[in-house]
């Protein structure tokens, strides 16, 4: 049995905007982070992953719904321990580290914010925790432009990890590198986990990153979780149009012929400050079109609901177990 570390209970954040339309970034999502465990969020530029991460770690605050950590709200009002608790890696570790900080005093100022550690043992302990995060002594006293940019994320892991957070929520925390230092990375974060029992909430456009990492995945679209469920059930079987046609989109040395079939979708996603009646992805469904254009797509809001023998799957759409209608009709590379 796994225990329930993050819990995020019907979220909206809606940003008013004067005399324009208000964008509705994230609507109604409800997720779980168990201890010990990572929930990869994925979803294309403007799904609202981003959104949803900072108002788990209180850069922002949600319109409506809540936050529970270890079953505790978080209420709107977060104390220093809350923000001991729950740590963030940012996409850019550049602009993460200070430019006149040395890499070991960037590491150690955690502790001496949060804990009233002095220079010596916070310098101590930074020390140690560059060597956990595979780094030498001789890079402890350089500045972050000095290190390559898998050093740079490093330092922010390690300046993260320090605190021996409950929850850590990484946002695209591999993105900005190259493709050998981002297994580096990802690897660097499971072995972190496996060590602490630190759960991840992490966010991502790269599905292949996430399916090394995640053990649950919920896929965003236009501020909306259309399917959710353990990472093994999402990638071997899914089941929402918006799902299957970013699993076609990954890039695969397998020669299945899945290359063959990649779904092209129609058309930019809508606008979060006018999104469409009904379902947000009809406007782009592929199953929408060959099923004759139900107007129940158009109409009503579908609720996510779980798959018959996969309780824990599950998948906002009015026709999911449609699976057999055949995407190859549309635009295909």
């Amino acid at each position: 049995m796994t225990t329930s570390l993050l819990r995020v209970d019907n979220l909206s954040v809606v940003f008013r905007r004067s005399g324009r339309p208000a964008v509705h970034a994230v609507d109604d999502v409800s997720l779980t982070v168990a201890a010990g465990r990572t929930l990869g969020l994925v979803g294309e530029s403007g799904s609202g992953k981003t959104t949803v991460g900072r108002c788990v770690v209180g850069l922002q605050s949600p319109t409506d719904g809540d936050l529970f950590l270890d079953g505790r709200s978080l209420g709107h009002k977060r104390t220093r321990a809350d923000h001991r608790l729950i740590q963030m890696v940012f996409q850019d570790p550049t602009s993460s580290l200070d430019p006149r900080q040395r890499v070991i005093d960037a590491v150690g100022e955690p502790l001496r914010v949060q804990q009233g550690a002095g220079r010596r043992l916070a310098r101590e302990k930074a020390r140690e925790m560059l060597r956990e995060v595979g780094l030498t002594d001789a890079l402890v006293d350089r500045f972050a432009h000095q290190l390559s940019g898998g050093q740079r994320q490093r330092v922010v892991i390690a300046r993260t990890m320090i605190l021996r957070p409950r929850l850590t929520v990484c946002d695209e925390p591999v993105s900005a590198l190259d493709v050998s230092v981002q297994a580096q990375v990802v690897n660097l974060l499971a072995e972190l986990q496996e060590q602490s029992g630190v759960g991840y909430l992490f966010i991502a456009h790269d599905l292949a990153v996430v399916r090394h990492i995640a053990h649950d995945v919920a896929v965003m679209h236009l501020g909306r979780v259309v399917e959710s469920g353990p990472a093994e059930d999402v990638y071997n079987n899914p089941h929402h149009p918006y799902t299957l046609a970013l699993m076609s989109a990954v890039l695969t040395t397998e020669p299945d012929g899945r290359g063959e079939q990649r779904i092209v979708l129609d058309g930019e996603m809508p606008s979060p400050s006018n999104p469409p009646e009904g379902c947000s992805f009809h406007t782009r469904c592929f199953r929408y079109e060959k099923l004759g254009r139900p107007g129940r797509c158009r109409q009503e809001v579908p609720a996510s609901i779980s798959l018959p023998k996969e309780q824990r799957h599950k998948v906002a759409c009015h026709f999911p177990t449609e699976v057999s209608v055949n995407p190859s009709g549309r635009r295909t590379c």
